[in-house]
């Protein structure tokens, strides 16, 4: 039978080890973050500063890449030695745009369900669930939030010190997953709904609607993997009585950012390779339309914010005249 000072000891050394994956895990996600920007600035550089694309894609991208980038990077500074003020600085100025970065990847969120189902009352609930975190973010700010320097064999710099109840805290860690997980399956699930007849075809198509679909669909794949494993590694006993606020948002806001990233620039790769496009003078047009393989593009949205119009994913499209287009025999005036 194991002896209360046993019991106490494997506490400690558990306490320790999450702890310590905790705060090396927040390290290697600002060195990925900083250097995954670093790989991907030519690409960003061609397709979004020199391309031709549209303002709120360019626009929703920069938010998504350079306030997490800025956040990040940011947080290296937590690892060098301040004083009690300075770490309450340093806190503040990395987590209130870790707060913001998720606002720009909900957007995404929002955008991609309505360009998917052409529901706003769909798209504004995925937007809704993938704002808890955004809000969960805020609340930290509102209980006593200061820095504290911290010199430990697992860890040396600044943490942060919150009057939060532990109790809420782990109710808000389950909460924000758990809203996760059903924005991206909902999200998964309009995907493979809207192409269930043309799985094979668009899978191993190389064009806007082969990426939109098929690298969508691994991307949030991947965020729904990685939101269930952190809902399991945070309920970890251990943590409970160490960890305040919700780790998993902060965590997972840097990977997000990424995969998201990238998403777009495939997006914007795919959209300004496809010879299907037509453009109208914006003065003569109060919208524009984006056609490629059965996508329709508004243009403020570029390569964001599509449809797809199913049953006609095979139907070639018409001419198109100055007044009206045709697709899959459906003529729509501008």
């Amino acid at each position: 039978m194991s002896s209360p000072s046993d019991m106490t000891l494997d506490s400690i050394f558990s306490t320790y080890f999450w702890m310590s994956v905790i705060f090396h895990l927040s390290l290697a996600m600002s060195v990925v973050v900083v250097y995954d920007w670093v790989l991907s600035l030519p690409r960003e550089l061609r397709l979004f500063w020199a391309g031709n694309a549209r303002s709120l894609s360019a626009w929703l991208y920069f938010a998504n890449r350079y306030i997490a980038l800025f956040s990040e990077a940011g947080q290296l500074l937590v690892f060098v030695p301040w004083s009690a003020k300075g770490c309450t600085r340093i806190l503040l100025a990395t987590g209130i745009p870790t707060a913001i970065s998720m606002l720009a990847q909900a957007a995404f969120h929002g955008l991609r369900t309505f360009a998917l189902s052409q529901s706003w009352c769909l798209s504004i609930a995925v937007f809704a669930l993938t704002c808890m975190p955004f809000a969960a973010a805020l609340m930290d700010f509102g209980y006593h939030f200061t820095g504290a320097q911290v010199v430990d064999p697992i860890f040396h710099g600044c943490i942060p010190r919150l009057d939060y109840p532990l109790s809420l805290a782990h109710t808000f860690t389950i909460l924000n997953r758990v809203c996760a997980i059903v924005a991206d399956a909902s999200l998964i699930i309009l995907t493979w709904r809207s192409l269930h007849q043309h799985v094979s075809h668009v899978m191993t198509e190389k064009g806007l609607m082969g990426v939109f679909l098929r690298n969508g669909m691994i991307y949030f794949v991947a965020l729904l993997i990685l939101n269930i494993l952190l809902l399991i590694v945070f309920q970890q006993p251990t943590l409970h009585a160490r960890v305040t606020g919700d780790p998993a948002s902060p965590t997972l806001s840097p990977i997000s950012s990424i995969l998201v990233s990238h998403f777009m620039l495939d997006l914007q790769e795919a959209y300004q390779r496809s010879s299907d496009i037509q453009v109208w003078d914006d003065s003569l047009c109060t919208s524009q339309h984006v056609i490629s393989s059965g996508l329709i593009f508004v243009p403020a949205l570029g390569s964001i914010a599509a449809h797809i119009d199913a049953p006609h994913l095979d139907t070639p499209v018409a001419e198109t005249d100055s007044s009206a287009y045709v697709l899959g025999g459906t003529t729509r005036p501008l």
